[in-house]
């Protein structure tokens, strides 16, 4: 499921529950630092979530 707002975030992150897997996707081709363009996102139970790191800028609820 893509994510495109912090209120779709908020969402995805209150329905996880146990352990989360989580894997960040960055883009360094011509660039001095990687930017990060994707997070993704699940628990045991499914369904995968995908944050547009672009569009969704505080992704900082993340850690929490």
């Amino acid at each position: 499921m893509l994510l495109h707002t912090s209120s779709d975030l908020a969402d995805a992150l209150r329905s996880l529950q146990g352990p989360v897997a989580l894997d960040t996707e960055f883009h360094a081709e011509r660039r001095y630092r990687p930017s990060l363009m994707l997070v993704q996102f699940c628990d045991a139970s499914g369904p995968v979530f995908v944050v547009d790191a672009k569009e969704v800028r505080n992704l900082s609820p993340i850690a929490e």
